[in-house]
């Protein structure tokens, strides 16, 4: 049997017309864009259906409107029956790998996913900052040339072997990209997220968050849950609350991640949500592995087809003993 594991997007898998069918054929994701429209006091469901690029990449919209579709995908897969090996979340998709896991209740991780959202927005505000992903050169050398640089910049995300993003202060961001250019990085791709995330600029969002994640009740995972903060494999869920306070100041370690996944026998990745972004950064890390994607309505049929049956997939739920509560 093939091990499976369920891959979440975070910010910048946005785009218009997303889960435009989804939102029309599947009750779970209407459901859950519902919930977040009435928690936010925004019209989602139109949003998704006509909004802008632009309006659609506002942090505190793209966050929580990923968040809900791959919720509600995801409830519409679990009520037919997958149960994946294991989850996996990319910086706040996170949350929502949180979610299947039963590590949050949904209602929970929804309003910490609002909350990181507003407070990403704010502190991005108040301290202009930017993001830009480095393709062509090794982590180690992008990590030597933020270095080099005099500034708040940092590896934000160490996304595989060819692509790593940089974040911070724009000014020294710039240099950071001069630099790369000169040593030969094939790409530099600016990203539209409004600030300076995964980096010591979001110092007050770690502040905002700790209370509300040390008040939140975090369950034994159904799964194996990896968590991209660390790249390893959460055994204690006290230990691994410690990991989320820090999560928007500390680096989304995708690819140590992945070759966590690999080593514990994983094959086939489904990214959940919208996008296909995560299947394509799984690929740079590993052309080994089976890729796909839950986004629309054809894409959910053919999971349910190929997934949700005990031979297409080995179940795998950790042993009350294996996991500290």
């Amino acid at each position: 049997m093939t091990r499976t594991v369920l891959t979440f997007p975070g910010q910048g898998s946005q785009h218009p017309g997303m889960a435009r069918d989804l939102l029309r054929s599947v009750t779970a994701v209407r459901e859950s864009v519902d919930a977040a429209s009435r928690l936010c006091d925004v019209d989602l469901a139109a949003l998704l259906a006509g909004g802008t690029a632009e309006q659609l990449a506002a942090c505190e919209v793209a966050q929580v409107a990923v968040f809900a579709v791959s919720v509600g995908v995801w409830q519409h897969l679990d009520d037919h029956g997958l149960v994946p090996w294991g989850v996996m979340g990319h910086s706040a998709g996170e949350f929502a790998a949180l979610v299947a896991a039963r590590v949050l209740d949904r209602a929970a991780g929804l309003r910490l996913v609002v909350e990181r959202s507003r407070a990403m927005a704010s502190a991005a505000a108040a301290t202009p900052g930017c993001m830009v992903a480095v393709g062509g050169l090794p982590i180690d050398e992008v990590r030597a040339i933020c270095g080099e640089v005099v500034g708040s910049i940092v590896v934000a995300n160490e996304n595989s072997p060819i692509q790593t993003v940089i974040s911070g202060e724009i000014d020294a961001v710039n240099r950071a990209c001069a630099l790369a250019r000169g040593r030969g990085a094939l790409r530099l791709d600016r990203l539209a997220v409004g600030g300076a995330f995964h980096s010591p600029l979001m110092e007050p969002v770690r502040r905002h968050m700790e209370p509300l994640l040390r008040q939140s009740v975090l369950h034994s995972p159904r799964c194996t849950l990896i968590s991209s903060i660390s790249g390893e494999v959460v055994e204690d869920v006290d230990a691994y609350r410690e990991l989320l306070c820090a999560q928007v100041v500390q680096p989304v370690r995708w690819l140590h991640a992945v070759r966590t996944a690999r080593l514990h026998g994983v094959a086939r990745f489904v990214e959940v949500g919208p996008g296909r972004v995560l299947s394509s950064l799984v690929r740079s890390c590993d052309r080994s592995v089976e890729t796909s994607t839950v986004r629309d309505v054809p894409t959910c049929l053919a999971a349910l087809a190929s997934l949700a049956t005990p031979e297409a997939h080995e179940l795998h739920v950790l042993a009350p003993a294996a996991v500290m509560a």
